[in-house]
């Protein structure tokens, strides 16, 4: 419960200040991300109603990512205080906060969908300290390794954000992210994704 009042607090002052993952700190050798949104088989695809219904939830509520974290399933004493995935809908809460709460005014659906991206699917992992620099990302799905398109170090080292290439997962099978941490591998968090779980 306290992982929970935590994340959505730290989200809060991350989409209302620009805090805590809005600052890259370092990241792959790829450059910016392309923004598309235009597959509506994506399993989280929205349409121009439910990115309407999202940006009418953002700002009615505070609780922002605690439908989208994820379960650990392992964490032996490491680092890592929580993950969540930012689905399109996330985003759409996020960026419509942000704006709602710098200008007084709810956003229209021109504002915020140039923000989503059907391509790529972030996944944050929150650290405790700057703990980021140290630990490694490995993603795996059904035995195979994953290559993430990209891995960002954001806000000092507090977090990491990897984007996950839509075209390699298997949305029918869960993801495993597992963070280690280079010096001591005995320090390590295992979070699951189950895709469904977060479908709009």
């Amino acid at each position: 419960m306290t992982v929970l009042i935590v994340g959505g607090l730290l989200f809060y002052f991350n989409s209302t200040t620009g805090g805590l993952f809005g600052k890259t700190d370092s990241s792959s050798s790829r450059g910016a991300l392309a923004k598309t949104f235009e597959d509506d088989t994506y399993m989280y695809y929205l349409s121009e109603t439910q990115i309407q219904q999202a940006i009418k939830t953002s700002t009615t509520t505070v609780d922002l990512i605690e439908n989208f974290l994820l379960e650990e399933k392992q964490g032996e004493g490491s680092g890592v205080a929580f993950a969540y995935v930012e689905t399109p809908y996330l985003t759409v809460v996020k960026e419509a906060r942000k704006i709602y709460d710098y200008t007084g005014r709810r956003p229209v659906v021109e504002e915020v969908k140039p923000n989503l991206m059907d391509q790529y699917l972030p996944v944050h992992v929150r650290f405790y300290e700057n703990k980021a620099y140290i630990y490694d990302v490995q993603i795996g799905q059904d035995d195979d390794n994953i290559q993430p398109y990209k891995v960002d170090n954001a806000n000092g080292g507090t977090a990491k954000i990897i984007y996950l290439n839509v075209e390699k997962l298997d949305f029918s099978q869960p993801l495993t992210i597992t963070t280690v941490d280079r010096i001591d591998s005995s320090q390590m968090s295992v979070f699951s994704l189950e895709f469904d779980e977060y479908a709009p």
